[in-house]
C-alpha cells in the first residue's frame, strides 16, 4: 500500500494529477476574461482570486467530517467521489450560463473549489494513512511524489488554458463558456476511471455513544494542538504566510498598462509551472536533507528580491537594456515560482510528523487550514491595499504608473519581515520529531490557535462579500 502506482492507489496521483489542472486551467482565461471582458478592477479581481482560494481553508471542516461521519463504512472514497461531482457540476452550470458575471463567476468557483478541495482533503488524508507504512528515512516520498504529479498537472493545465482561450491573437479559440464546459469535464476523464479500484479498509467504529467518540476526538485535537511542538511553529507559518501580500494589481497592469494579451498571460503561467515542477523535483533529489530554516531564509530573500526587480519593468528600465516586457516577466516569475516550490514542501513533512494516528485527516486538515487561511488573509490585505494609490484600469491605460511602483515596493518590503521569527521553527524532522516527544503543553496556546484561524477565516469572508457585492 506504500506503492502510489499500485492500482489501489492510483486514484490518489489522477487527483492530485486533476487538482493540479483545477488551479491553472482556468487562471489566464478568467484572469483575462474579468480584465478585458468585463473591466473588472483590480480589487474585484482579488476578491475572485481570494474567493477561489477561501475552500483552501476549509480543509478542517473536511477532514473532520471525514473522519468521524463514514458513509457505507468508508471515511474517504465517498466524500473523494462526491466532490469532484460537485467541482464539475458547477463548472457545467458557468458553461450554461455563457457569459457569466464577475458575481457568478466568483459564487461559482468558490463552490466548486469547494467541492475539489473535498476531493483533495481526503486524498491527503489516505496520504497520511500510507505513508504510516514507509520507512522512517523515506517517509514523505509518497507524498512528495503526489505533490510532484500535482504540479505535472498544474503545468498541462496552464499550457491548455493558454492554447484554448486566445481567439484575438491566432484568430480560433473557445469561448469563456466552452472553457468551463471543458474544465468541468477533466474530471470524469481523468480521476473518474480510477475511483473504483480506490481501497479503503472498512471503517470499524469504536464501540460506544458517538457523541462521546466526537467529544473525545476533539479532546485529542485540541490536546495536540496544545503543545508547545505544534502551536509556536504554527504560529511562525502563520505569521510568514500573512507577511506574503501579493500585489492585487499586477494582472491589470500586464493587461491595462503594458498591453499584454492572453497569450502572453498563459506563457507566464506556463513557464511559471514548468519552473514549479523543477523547484520540487530539485527539493526532493537536492535538498531534502537542508534545514528548514535555511530553506526559508535563502527562498524569501530570493523571492523579495525578484519581487523588488518588477519595479525596473515598470519604469521601463528593461527597454534601455533591450529586454522585452514579455521576456522580463517571464524570467521574474519563472525564478520566483522555482524558489517558491522548493520552500513548499518542508513544512508539509512538519505537518505530517505532527498528525496523531486515527485522526490524520482531521488534524492535518486543521494545520493546513491555518496556511491556507494566512495566505486568504494575506490576499484580503492585498485587496486593501489597492486603495492607498491609484492602480485603477484607467490609470494604466493612460500610463500612469506612479501607484503602481509604490504597491510593488511595499509589497516586496513586507515579505522578508517574518525572518526574524525562524528560530522558533524546527531546524529538520529530526529536530521536529524530538519536539514531539516534549509533551509540554499550554493551553492557551490551543485556545489561540483557534481563535486566530476561526477570526482570521471570519475576516476574510466579510471583508471578500463586501467588495463583491
Amino acid at each position: 500500500m506504500s506503492d502510489i502506482w499500485a492500482a489501489p492507489n492510483r486514484a490518489v496521483p489522477a487527483s492530485y494529477f486533476c487538482v493540479g489542472i483545477a488551479m491553472s486551467f482556468l487562471r489566464t482565461p478568467v484572469s483575462y476574461y474579468l480584465v478585458h471582458e468585463l473591466g473588472a478592477s483590480p480589487s474585484q479581481q482579488n476578491v475572485v482570486v481570494t474567493l477561489a482560494m477561501l475552500p483552501w481553508s476549509f480543509k478542517l471542516v473536511y477532514g473532520f467530517i471525514s473522519d468521524n461521519f463514514p458513509i457505507g463504512g468508508m471515511r474517504r472514497k465517498p466524500y473523494f467521489i462526491a466532490g469532484w461531482f460537485i467541482y464539475s457540476m458547477c463548472n457545467l452550470l458557468l458553461a450554461a450560463t455563457g457569459r457569466p458575471g464577475v458575481q457568478s463567476v466568483a459564487l461559482l468557483q468558490l463552490l466548486g473549489t469547494c467541492g475539489f478541495m473535498m476531493s483533495d482533503v481526503t486524498t491527503d488524508a489516505i496520504i497520511v494513512e500510507r505513508s504510516k507504512n514507509e520507512p522512517e528515512e523515506t517517509r514523505g516520498s509518497m507524498q512528495a511524489t503526489g505533490y510532484a504529479t500535482r504540479f505535472c498537472g498544474s503545468l498541462l493545465g496552464s499550457v491548455l488554458g493558454t492554447c484554448v482561450y486566445n481567439k484575438e491573437r491566432w484568430g480560433w479559440g473557445m469561448t469563456i463558456g466552452e472553457v468551463f464546459l471543458l474544465n468541468g469535464l477533466f474530471p470524469l476523464l481523468v480521476v473518474a476511471p480510477f475511483m473504483w479500484t480506490l481501497r479503503e479498509s472498512a471503517y470499524v467504529p469504536r464501540p460506544g455513544d458517538r457523541a462521546a467518540a466526537l467529544r473525545a476526538q476533539c479532546d485529542a485535537i485540541f490536546t495536540a494542538l496544545s503543545l508547545r511542538s505544534v502551536f509556536v511553529p504554527m504560529a511562525v507559518v502563520f505569521t510568514y504566510n500573512l507577511f506574503q501580500v501579493p500585489n492585487a494589481a499586477w494582472r491589470s497592469f500586464l493587461v491595462e498598462g503594458l498591453k499584454f494579451e492572453s497569450f502572453d498571460l498563459g506563457l507566464i503561467g506556463i513557464v511559471g509551472s514548468l519552473f514549479s515542477s523543477c523547484g520540487l523535483i530539485a527539493y526532493k533529489r537536492c535538498f531534502m536533507g537542508t534545514g528548514w530554516r535555511t530553506i526559508y531564509r535563502v527562498t524569501t530573500t530570493l523571492t523579495c528580491f525578484f519581487s523588488v526587480v518588477q519595479l525596473l519593468l515598470i519604469f521601463r528600465v528593461n527597454q534601455r537594456f533591450g529586454v522585452g516586457d514579455l521576456a522580463f516577466a517571464l524570467g521574474d516569475d519563472a525564478l520566483a515560482e522555482f524558489v517558491s516550490a522548493i520552500q513548499f514542501l518542508p513544512v508539509c513533512q512538519m505537518y505530517i510528523s505532527m498528525c496523531p494516528e486515527g485522526t490524520e485527516g482531521t488534524t492535518y486538515a486543521i494545520l493546513t487550514t491555518l496556511s491556507n487561511v494566512a495566505g486568504a488573509v494575506s490576499f484580503s490585505i492585498g485587496t486593501l491595499l489597492t486603495h492607498l494609490w491609484d492602480v485603477s484600469n484607467e490609470a494604466f491605460a493612460a500610463g500612469q504608473f506612479g501607484g503602481m511602483w509604490r504597491l510593488t515596493l511595499l509589497t516586496s518590503l513586507i515579505q522578508p519581515l517574518p525572518l526574524v521569527l525562524m528560530g522558533y521553527l524546527p531546524a529538520n524532522a529530526e529536530q521536529q520529531r524530538a519536539m514531539q516527544g516534549n509533551k509540554e503543553s499550554y493551553r492557551w496556546g490551543g485556545t489561540a490557535f483557534l481563535v486566530v484561524l476561526f477570526g482570521s477565516l471570519a475576516w476574510t469572508i466579510i471583508e471578500s462579500l463586501i467588495v463583491i457585492l
